[in-house]
């Protein structure tokens, strides 16, 4: 026995079941959710796409770069597979696109963006909802001021 109370374990569930790592089940408990075979073929595919990343720099061909980044991304929002927020993204991915696109030979090699999506991918296979979290979120945020920057610099007020 552990001796806990139920208030805390339960709410300890409730929080591992948001991040999708616990099922709950009416009327018996709890359980462990398990990997099922699309998960590990997203995980595989998300692994991948890193490797081509590397692959495009190495080859300094940006635009493959890009592509890949954006596979990234679209596996990640599907691998969290909630319909609303893969709809919403959508229309992000668009804007986005055209943007990297006309901006890709301003900005500079992204090579800690790289580093930054295999470390998410590595926190997702660990099962670490929180930090695959902070690291996407810091990895946008890094996006996001360089671009502005770029824009700046470059006197670009639209695209």
């Amino acid at each position: 026995m552990l001796h806990m109370s139920r208030t805390p374990t339960r709410e300890a569930m409730l929080r591992l079941a948001g991040d999708g790592l616990v099922e709950v089940c009416p009327r018996h408990g709890m359980r462990v959710k398990p990997v099922s075979m699309v998960d590990m073929r997203e995980m595989r595919e998300m692994r991948a796409t890193t490797h081509d990343m590397d692959a495009a720099l190495e080859r300094d061909d940006l635009p493959a770069w890009a592509e890949a980044d954006e596979r990234f991304h679209a596996l990640l929002v599907s691998a969290a597979a909630k319909l609303r927020l893969t709809e919403s993204v959508q229309i992000y991915v668009g804007q986005s696109h055209r943007v990297r696109m006309q901006t890709l030979r301003l900005r500079p090699i992204p090579l800690t963006a790289n580093r930054d999506h295999e470390n998410v991918v590595d926190a997702v296979e660990a099962h670490d909802a929180m930090r695959a979290r902070e690291i996407h979120y810091v990895h946008r945020e890094k996006s996001r001021r360089m671009l502005i920057e770029l824009l700046t610099r470059h006197s670009l007020a639209q695209l």
